[in-house]
């Protein structure tokens, strides 16, 4: 599937955010939001994407496995890690993951800092 939808909403749920090229190139979430890609009910708009020059890179087996064990994980932790904080502190109001009572793995973030920059 293609997009960034998210549907985890609640304190129990957890995310990872696929990775963006732009021009067939990686670019970093910060650089991202500066390009307003991210924008409306589902964070990207589905049929902009591709025209403006974006293509979604799907998650790896190892970072779904490594989100899922977090997630697990949900049943007795409950606090954000400052990563988690940061993270959705540094995001703009419009982005509708800001106000989710859920959290960015902090695994994945962990995993992918270069992606984070200028935000964590």
């Amino acid at each position: 599937m293609q997009g960034t939808i998210i549907s985890a909403t609640t304190n129990k749920s957890i995310f990872i955010l696929k990775k963006i090229k732009l021009r067939k190139k990686f670019i970093s979430y910060k650089k991202a939001i500066d390009l307003n890609y991210f924008k409306g009910q589902h964070i990207c708009k589905k049929n902009d994407f591709k025209k403006n020059g974006f293509d979604i890179v799907n998650n790896s087996k190892s970072e779904i496995l490594k989100g899922l064990k977090e997630f697990e994980k949900l049943k007795t932790k409950k606090k954000q890690t400052k990563r988690q904080k940061k993270f959705k502190e540094s995001i703009p109001d419009y982005m509708e993951l800001k106000h989710y009572k859920s959290n960015i793995a902090d695994s994945f973030i962990k995993d992918n800092m270069k992606f984070f920059s200028n935000l964590i």
